[in-house]
């Protein structure tokens, strides 16, 4: 049974998707989820031995469809075609291919809009084309509360203080990713007692924002080693290496704004007080401001534009080698 994957049922379904599916959608208006969900899929299809073939020119998705799904491959004999994007009248041309495809699976990346009457939304939510149909969007306060409590209770975990249930669900945040990465540390921490303690919760909210975070400062203090080091402690965390560099490149842009301003009149600290992301330690982007030009962050930001797509394409790809790399400008 296939069509449209219930949020529970999502982490399953991505992990291992039936081999009689034909295609998949994944869309929604949270992008780093959508590529998240789309690394998940090329991950499990790489390691059951099919050739990974996206296309990179929209432009021609009706043409590459036909020409993979429908022709053989010297390297392999199964196939997974990664497509971005592609319109509703494009898909027309080619949806009555899908459910007789053999050996080959198609997946649908679509970051547009999709609305409820688009015809690729409609298709991939009926389970009579083989196909599935994963949406990605934030989660709401309740919903991120009731997915805690819902874990919680499979688990068999108990909370030390139930109000801490409150200060999860504020913390974590309304990304399903995010959601899961913090819910797989909880799940660790509380292994043996069963038990999740005042403290635990501590631990999990600054493990990941020490990491994520640090790596940010030592990349922008050109602390090499160090960028090294907590690129491996991101990984470590699960936090995901397309969220790492566009972290990067967010921070990037920040930068390059706050000396646009300060060219018209604004200075450091204020700028600091505004775009900082490292909450009292403004001080840190304020010294980040003065290390760059604006000429070396926009350099910075077309290779993290680079990374960003390799990180997408290749699943094998050297977080630490690519963050390094986007350096040398």
């Amino acid at each position: 049974m296939f069509g449209k994957i219930t949020d529970n049922a999502i982490e399953s379904f991505t992990a291992s998707p039936s081999k009689d599916i034909k295609s998949i959608l994944i869309y929604g208006s949270d992008e780093n989820v959508i590529h998240y969900r789309a690394n998940q899929l090329k991950i499990f299809y790489k390691s059951n031995n099919y050739q990974i073939i996206s296309n990179e020119n929209e432009s021609e998705n009706v043409r590459f469809i036909q020409n993979e799904a429908m022709s053989g491959d010297f390297f392999s004999d199964k196939k997974a075609i990664l497509i971005n994007n592609i319109k509703d009248k494009e898909f027309q041309q080619i949806c009555d291919i899908i459910p007789n495809l053999s050996d080959c699976i198609i997946i649908f990346v679509n970051t547009n809009s999709v609305t409820a009457a688009s015809k690729i939304k409609i298709f991939h939510e009926n389970a009579q084309n083989k196909s599935a149909a994963i949406a990605c969007y934030p989660l709401d306060k309740i919903a991120c509360k009731n997915k805690i409590i819902h874990f919680l209770k499979s688990e068999s975990i108990i909370l030390e203080d139930q109000n801490d249930i409150e200060i999860l669900a504020e913390n974590i945040g309304t990304n399903p990713m995010d959601i899961d990465n913090e819910l797989n540390k909880i799940k660790i921490l509380s292994d043996k007692t069963k038990i999740l303690t005042s403290k635990n919760i501590e631990t999990i909210q600054s493990a990941c924002e020490d990491a994520s975070f640090l790596l940010i400062d030592y990349f922008f203090s050109k602390s090499l080693p160090n960028i090294a080091k907590y690129s491996d402690v991101c990984i470590q965390n699960s936090i995901n290496n397309v969220l790492i560099i566009r972290g990067l490149y967010k921070y990037a842009t920040k930068l390059i704004n706050a000396k646009i301003n300060i060219t018209k009149g604004s200075n450091a600290s204020d700028q600091a007080k505004i775009n900082g992301i490292f909450f009292k330690k403004y001080h840190l982007f304020a010294q980040h401001i003065n290390l760059w030009s604006i000429e070396q962050l926009e350099k910075i930001c077309l290779k993290l534009f680079e990374a960003d797509r390799i990180m997408r394409s290749n699943i094998y790809a050297n977080l630490t080698a690519e963050i390094l790399n986007c350096l040398r400008v």
